[in-house]
């Protein structure tokens, strides 16, 4: 985080920024020098301890057809008193005229047959949204998809896991999903 860049110019006449930091306090050593340690990891750490891995739970729900884009954050569930995946979709144009049902149930699907991906990577919340969030150099928006947080709009799919495996699911719509007309793109 930078704080009150000022511009100064130097006795050779090199123009110098200088910027004052905001950064975590191990990242100063004692000469009061700044060592950063990497770019923030958008890693998922379940309630549960599993980690879920962003990116590559993306990769896997937009392989479905009904799906043109995906974004994976997480928010916090009090039910389990901790963090859980909340994936924001983008229908395609394959997805006109097909029930929710089968758009979820394909992606639950792609999850459970991912061999790089367990069960519990299955998003607890999918919000359907018309575009995904994108900072102003056209990345995906993590932060402000996090602290959009949940609407009440979102389907909720509920896991029965065991040691082993999932043992089943439920898959949960909002009351206003049902008055959505299925046959256009603009939600």
């Amino acid at each position: 985080l930078v704080r009150d860049p000022e511009l100064y110019e130097t006795e050779s006449g090199n123009k110098v920024t200088n910027i004052t930091l905001a950064v975590p306090r191990s990242d100063k050593n004692s000469n009061g020098e700044y060592f950063f340690q990497g770019r923030i990891s958008n890693m998922i750490c379940r309630f549960d301890g599993y980690k879920v891995f962003p990116s590559a739970l993306e990769q896997t729900i937009t392989s479905s057809k009904y799906i043109e884009d995906a974004l994976v954050t997480s928010y916090y569930e009090e039910e389990k008193f901790g963090d859980m995946p909340l994936a924001y979709i983008v229908l395609s144009e394959n997805s006109l005229n097909i029930s929710y049902d089968i758009i979820i149930e394909d992606i639950i699907e792609k999850i459970i047959n991912n061999s790089k991906l367990s069960f519990r990577d299955i998003p607890r919340k999918i919000k359907i949204v018309n575009e995904i969030p994108l900072t102003k150099a056209y990345k995906k928006d993590y932060i402000t998809a996090k602290n959009n947080g949940l609407s009440g709009d979102e389907i909720t799919i509920i896991t029965n896991e065991t040691n082993i495996g999932l043992e089943s699911y439920k898959i949960i719509y909002p009351n206003n999903l049902q008055k959505i007309k299925r046959n256009s793109l603009h939600l």
